[in-house]
């Protein structure tokens, strides 16, 4: 469990800084590669206090400021909504993950920006194909192992 956990969190830092460079720019925006693992993070981790401080810990990477901007309270409140909807939609996890991004970069993204829809779908597709990429290479991990797969 603990090995779990330091990998998660070395994940998280290496997106964070990642995150942060000026490498991640696609086109003039910023897939949330943060906000994409953390809602990833949330198909296998079920215990929320594991949740928020993952959530709490990005939010320190990615703001480091004195006090908590609006972008942080969006971005918590994103991750949080896609919590709440990968727990609480009754369908397959999969379907849950992509509508939890969806539902939580919308989020994140109309407060931020104003109303630029090019913008926000651009960035939706970028967290989208993001979250496509961790499932596969979770799902071809899973395969490997002869575990289930979040695509059940």
């Amino acid at each position: 469990m603990f090995l779990s956990d330091l990998i998660r969190l070395l994940l998280l830092l290496v997106l964070g800084i990642f995150q942060l460079s000026r490498a991640s720019i696609i086109y003039g925006l910023k897939p949330d590669f943060l906000f994409v693992y953390l809602v990833f993070l949330g198909l296998d981790e079920k215990r929320w206090p594991r949740r928020i401080f993952f959530l709490a810990l990005s939010i320190v990477l990615l703001k480091f400021l004195p006090n908590f901007t609006s972008q942080s309270l969006l971005f918590a409140a994103g991750v949080v909504l896609g919590y709440l909807v990968i727990d609480y939609f009754p369908s397959r996890l999969a379907v849950s993950f992509f509508l939890a991004l969806t539902l939580g970069t919308f989020l994140i993204d109309l407060r931020i920006r104003g109303f630029d829809w090019l913008s926000v779908v651009l960035e939706l597709g970028y967290n989208l194909a993001l979250g496509l990429v961790f499932l596969s290479l979770t799902h071809l991990y899973d395969f490997k192992r002869k575990k289930k797969s979040f695509f059940r």
